[in-house]
């Protein structure tokens, strides 16, 4: 299983329609990962450029992807953004798969210039 950050706002029509009719959106999004074989982590409401965050985890990008796609089907999300995310351990082994690899620069690239 892989976990993925989903960032997102609601269109103006949908704040309209949560206003009219408050409502918590967590069990639809729990149940719509969890049909794709996952798990939410985390639903919150935010502050900033968007206005919801989402960790969640579903077995590979192909199943991300379908999340996207199903959440946004809708019409009333906007901006939604998926993320990979890698645990401290993936990320250790990346590192050590990289340490042994050389990859030249562009010709002609001069750094910091």
């Amino acid at each position: 299983m892989k976990f993925y950050l989903a960032q997102a706002s609601y269109t103006q029509e949908a704040w309209t329609a949560f206003v009219k009719n408050p409502q918590d959106r967590t069990e639809g999004l729990r149940s719509l990962i969890e049909s794709l074989g996952g798990r939410l982590h985390g639903f919150y409401y935010a502050l900033g450029d968007h206005d919801l965050v989402v960790l969640f985890e579903v077995p590979d990008d192909k199943v991300a992807a379908a999340f996207s796609l199903a959440a946004r089907a809708p019409g009333h999300l906007s901006g939604l953004r998926t993320t990979a995310l890698l645990t401290p351990s993936e990320l250790i082994e990346s590192l050590r798969m990289a340490a042994g690899q050389s990859y030249k620069a562009p010709e002609g690239f001069s750094q910091g210039g």
